[in-house]
C-alpha cells in the first residue's frame, strides 16, 4: 500500500471531526502536488469507486472483523485494569492470541499484527463512526476488485486503447509501442506507463468489452450477450412457420444465352420451416435472387402441402421482400388495408433486426451447410479462408457441376433423410421432425377452398384510375376489362403465376373483374383480321352505350331540354335531315324534333313580294342601281367606274351621306 493510498483509506465521512478531516485533506493535497505530472490527467471515470462490504472477498471481511475485535478487547482491558494503551495491547496479544487466526501471522514476514502500533492505526480509522458496517469497511484493506487507478497521462491511455481495442487485433506490445512513439513525438515531457502497468489494466478489463472491441458484435452476442430461451413445446405443429433464405456454399451449372456457354451459379433456397417440428414442408430453390414473388410461391406451395390450412403465425425477419407491402404487410388504399396475409388470416411476427438466432430455421440452415453443402467437390466454405483448390477448378469447368434438376433431386433426398432422423433436446426429445409434423391437427383453423386460395394469393400492387379502353396501366402494360368504368379508381392485384392478367377491385376490396393484356396490331395491317375484330369491338361498344342511354331516357335523349319542357303531351316525333362531316365528335348528325313546340313559318309568295323603297339620296340610289345591275349581270364598264369613284370619294373623308 502506497502512502497516497494509505491516506485515501483514512478519508472520513461528513460526520468525522473537523480537525481530522482538515489534516487528511492537507496531506492529500501535498501528495497530489508531488505526483501532479503523473496523476493530473487521470479521468474521473477511470477511478473505480470503493466496493461495499459484501462485494469484498471473505478473507478481507474476516480480517476487518478481527481488527475490530482487537480494538474492542484492548479498550475493555484499559477500562478494567486502568492501564495504558500499550500495556492493554500487549496483554490482548498474549492472552487472546488464539482468537485471531489471521492477525497473529498477518504482519511482516508472517509476524503477529497484534501490537500497539496497529492498534493506533485501527483506532484512528474508526474514529467518529458508529455504524458497524461503516466501521468494518474502514478496517478493511484498501482492496479494489477490478482495475486500480490508471497511472499516467489520459492521452496515452486513450491512444493505446484506441489502437488495442480494435477489430484489427493489434498485439498488446505493438499497440503499446505505437502509442509510446506517438506520445514521444507530440508530448516529449509527459512520462508514459510501463508495459507491465498496461498489461495489468488490460487484464482487469471486463471480458465482454474486450470481446466486443476485438472480435466484433457477433462474437459478443454468441459469448457474452443474454441468451433468450424460448419454450416451443406449447406451439402446435402447423401453428407457426419460420421463413428465411440462404445461399448454398456450392454451385450448379446454368446456361448463359448471351455468352452461349455454361456458367457456375450458387443456388438460393427460400424455406418455410415449422417452428415446432423443424420440418420443412415448403421450400423453393432458385438460381435468381429471392424476391417477394418467390416467397409468395413458397407460401402457396405450403398451403398445397398442408391441405389448404394456413398457419396462424409466420415469423419473418425484417427483409424488404419478406415484409413487402401487399404480401406480409398491408397495402393501404383509401383507408382500406389489403394483403395476402390478411386474406389468409395470418399474423406476421418480425424478429429483432440483426438477430438471426431468434429464428430456429438458422439452426436448420447450419445443419444444411455442414451435412449437405460439404458433400459437393466444389464446396466453397462459409468463409473465404475455407475455400480449396478443388473449388477453384470448377470456376473454369462449370460444365462438370450438377444441373438445377440434379441439385434439387439430391437436396430432396438429403432433406427426406434429415426429416427422418430423431433429434435430442427439449424440443424434439428423441423424435424426428416428420414424427412431430404428422401430429398436426390444423389447430382448429378453417380449410380454405381452391377458389378461396386462388383469390387470396392475388397481391395488391397499386391504385390506378381507369383510362380509355377501358383499361388500367400497370408495370408498363395496359390491361383491359369491359367491367371497368372510365375515370374510376381501382385496386390492381397481380398474379405471380400469370403476368398477362391482373385482378381489379374497388378500393374497399370488392371484385370488379379480370383485366388482360392485349397484343398490339401491326401499324400497316390494313384489312387484316385482327384490325377488323378491334373495329367491330368498338362498334359493338358504341351500340351498347347507345342502347343503355335509350333505355334510361326512353329514347328522348336526342331532343333538347327546351323541347322536352314545352312539348305538348300529344307531340309527335319527326325525323329530319342528316348531316355528315369530318368535323365534330360523331361525324354524323340526324335531326329529330317534337311537333307543337317551334313550328317552322310558311314560305312567302315570290309574286306578292313588295318593291323596295328607293333611297332619298340620288347618289345612293344610283349606286344601288349599279350594284343591282352587277348582280343581274347587266353592269357596264361605266357602271363599274361609277362604283369605283363613289368608294374613292368616301375614302377621302367625305361626310357620311346616310
Amino acid at each position: 500500500m502506497g502512502v497516497l493510498d494509505f491516506f485515501k483509506s483514512m478519508k472520513l465521512t461528513p460526520g468525522a471531526p473537523v480537525q481530522d478531516q482538515t489534516s487528511i485533506m492537507a496531506v492529500e493535497r501535498r501528495a497530489q502536488a508531488v505526483n501532479a505530472p503523473v496523476r493530473a490527467a487521470v479521468p474521473a471515470a477511470a477511478i473505480q469507486p470503493r466496493k461495499t462490504l459484501d462485494e469484498l472477498p471473505a478473507e478481507v471481511r474476516a480480517a476487518a472483523l478481527e481488527r475490530l475485535t482487537f480494538v474492542r478487547l484492548v479498550d475493555a482491558r484499559k477500562k478494567a485494569s486502568r492501564c495504558t494503551d500499550r500495556e492493554a495491547a500487549e496483554y490482548v496479544a498474549v492472552n487472546h492470541v488464539h482468537e485471531f487466526p489471521i492477525l497473529r501471522e498477518n504482519g511482516k514476514n508472517h509476524a503477529s499484527a497484534l501490537n500497539y502500533s496497529n492498534y493506533r492505526v485501527y483506532k484512528a480509522r474508526i474514529k467518529g463512526y458508529s455504524d458497524q458496517e461503516t466501521i468494518l469497511r474502514q478496517l478493511c484493506d484498501n482492496y479494489r476488485r477490478g482495475r486500480r487507478d490508471r497511472r499516467g497521462d489520459a492521452r496515452f491511455w486513450q491512444l493505446f486503447f484506441a489502437m488495442y481495442l480494435n477489430l484489427n487485433k493489434l498485439p498488446l506490445t505493438v499497440a503499446y509501442d505505437r502509442a509510446c512513439a506517438r506520445m514521444r513525438a507530440e508530448f516529449k515531457e509527459v512520462p508514459v506507463p510501463s508495459v507491465a502497468q498496461v498489461r495489468y489494466q488490460v487484464a482487469q478489463m471486463d471480458v465482454d468489452k474486450l470481446i466486443l472491441a476485438r472480435e466484433g458484435e457477433e462474437a459478443w452476442r454468441n459469448k457474452c450477450c443474454d441468451f433468450i430461451r424460448r419454450d416451443w413445446l406449447d406451439i402446435a405443429p402447423g401453428e407457426c412457420l419460420i421463413g428465411d433464405s440462404r445461399t448454398f456454399d456450392t454451385r450448379i451449372r446454368v446456361w448463359d444465352e448471351n455468352s452461349r456457354r455454361w456458367i457456375a451459379v450458387r443456388p438460393t433456397i427460400a424455406a418455410l420451416m415449422d417452428a415446432r417440428s423443424w420440418f420443412l414442408p415448403a421450400y423453393w430453390i432458385t438460381a435468381e435472387p429471392v424476391n417477394s414473388k418467390t416467397l409468395i410461391d413458397t407460401l402457396r406451395l405450403y398451403l398445397h402441402v398442408s391441405g389448404g390450412v394456413p398457419p396462424a403465425v409466420v415469423y419473418f425477419d425484417n427483409g424488404k421482400d419478406y415484409c413487402a407491402q401487399g404480401f406480409a404487410t398491408d397495402f393501404e388504399c383509401d383507408g382500406h388495408r389489403h394483403s395476402i396475409f390478411r386474406e389468409l388470416g395470418i399474423r406476421l411476427l418480425n424478429s429483432l433486426a440483426y438477430n438471426a438466432r431468434a429464428k430456429t430455421v438458422e439452426r436448420a440452415f447450419r445443419d444444411m451447410m455442414q451435412q449437405f453443402d460439404k458433400l459437393f467437390p466444389d464446396y466453397l466454405g462459409s468463409r473465404p479462408g475455407q475455400r480449396n483448390l478443388a473449388s477453384d477448378y470448377y470456376d473454369g469447368h462449370p460444365e462438370e457441376l450438377p444441373s438445377m434438376q440434379q441439385f434439387c433431386e439430391l437436396f430432396a433426398a438429403w432433406l427426406n433423410d434429415y426429416h427422418a432422423r430423431g433429434k435430442s433436446g427439449e424440443i424434439h426429445r428423441g423424435r424426428s421432425p416428420r414424427e412431430i409434423w404428422q401430429t398436426r391437427t390444423g389447430s382448429g383453423r378453417e380449410v380454405l377452398s381452391p377458389d378461396r386460395l386462388r383469390m387470396a394469393f392475388y397481391k395488391p400492387e397499386a391504385v390506378r384510375v381507369v383510362g380509355r379502353g377501358p383499361s388500367v396501366k400497370f408495370d408498363n402494360a395496359y390491361y383491359y376489362c369491359d367491367a371497368l368504368k372510365w375515370g374510376t379508381k381501382v385496386l390492381v392485384k397481380s398474379d405471380s403465376l400469370d403476368a398477362d392478367h391482373v385482378m381489379c377491385f374497388t378500393p374497399d376490396g370488392a371484385l370488379i373483374g379480370e383485366a388482360r393484356t392485349r397484343a398490339r396490331i401491326h401499324a400497316l395491317s390494313g384489312s387484316h383480321e385482327d384490325l377488323r375484330e378491334l373495329l367491330a369491338r368498338q362498334r359493338r361498344q358504341l351500340r351498347e352505350a347507345r342502347t343503355v342511354l335509350a333505355d334510361m331516357t326512353g329514347g328522348k335523349h336526342v331532343y333538347s331540354p327546351l323541347e322536352l319542357l314545352l312539348a305538348p303531351s300529344d307531340a309527335q316525333e319527326e325525323k329530319g335531315a342528316a348531316i355528315a362531316s369530318v368535323k365534330g365528335a360523331a361525324h354524323h348528325y340526324e335531326h329529330r324534333r317534337l311537333t307543337g313546340v317551334i313550328e317552322p313559318p310558311e314560305l312567302p309568295d315570290p309574286e306578292a313580294a313588295q318593291e323596295e323603297t328607293p333611297c332619298a339620296d340620288p347618289e345612293i340610289a344610283e349606286l344601288h342601281a349599279a350594284i343591282t345591275a352587277r348582280k343581274t349581270g347587266n353592269d357596264t364598264e361605266d357602271d363599274l367606274r361609277e362604283i369605283h369613284n363613289f368608294i374613292t370619294k368616301r375614302g377621302e373623308g367625305e361626310e357620311d351621306v346616310y
